[in-house]
């Protein structure tokens, strides 16, 4: 806050009409604000404020994207042990303004705190993506529930799904005399180059799963290869898998890609 009003003494001093053109100091902000100021109040007047000023009144679906991720504060962990203050927040990407974040305490995890922060928020026309820690069923439907959609990466920590998808996007020899499998599959690909290496990637979709498999909500399920190959030529491959509660219709690969 003290950074934020210096950086705007000429419009702060003119709006309250202030002899000097000058801010108080950091330690001022802090003495003042610290014994009268619930942060957690602050944070949620904010984050209410930020996400009315993205949002229209009435948004389209996944017309606006939200991320969660938990990060631990610089400087905040004490000597000889492993663990400091460790947020988690839930931001616009493409505006990186902190809407709601919770501090996580040390005996507990990111997955128990994410359902209490959701709540915080208006999710109607909201897209929630995160990483494979909260692929988890109850949040899922949690956000559907709210009108919202959610957007995760899969790993093994949810048994059985990764598997179902992985299974879906293997290649199927017919057998002599048949024919293949149906499918639906759609991609989509990027191609960038930069910091000396090229990266493509190539983004498969599928709704074959909406109706088989038992995740709340599902919609589509995609895989995501990516090729890195740097400066000498060598070439890295990493492939990824997700599942999404946005249909083709509202969301086609290119969409999900970006």
């Amino acid at each position: 806050m003290a950074h934020w009003a210096k950086l705007r003494v000429h419009e702060l001093s003119a709006f309250f009409a202030l002899q000097r053109e000058k801010m108080p100091h950091y330690s001022t902000w802090s003495w003042v604000l610290g014994p009268s100021v619930e942060p957690g109040e602050v944070e949620a007047i904010l984050g209410h404020f930020f996400l009315t000023a993205t949002k229209a009144s009435a948004p389209a679906r996944a017309s606006v994207h939200l991320a969660r991720d938990g990060k631990t504060l610089r400087g905040t962990i004490p000597l000889g042990q492993t663990r400091g203050v460790h947020l988690l927040a839930i931001y616009p990407p493409s505006q990186g303004v902190v809407l709601a974040q919770m501090r996580v305490e040390e005996k507990s995890n990111e997955i128990t705190h994410a359902p209490i922060l959701l709540r915080q928020l208006d999710l109607r026309g909201v897209i929630v993506t995160g990483d494979a820690m909260f692929a988890q069923r109850a949040v899922s439907l949690q956000i559907v529930q709210a009108h919202g959609d959610y957007l995760w990466t899969v790993k093994d920590n949810q048994e059985g799904l990764r598997e179902e998808i992985e299974v879906l996007f293997q290649p199927h020899r017919p057998r002599p005399g048949t024919s293949a499998l149906p499918t639906d599959f759609q991609m989509a690909r990027t191609v960038e180059k930069g910091h000396g290496r090229l990266e493509t990637r190539t983004l498969t979709t599928s709704s074959l799963l909406a109706g088989y498999s038992t995740w709340p909500e599902l919609a589509q399920v995609f895989k995501v290869e990516s090729q890195r190959t740097d400066a000498l030529g060598r070439t890295e491959t990493e492939v990824r898998y997700g599942v999404t509660s946005l249909p083709a219709h509202v969301a086609s690969p290119h969409r999900l890609l970006a």
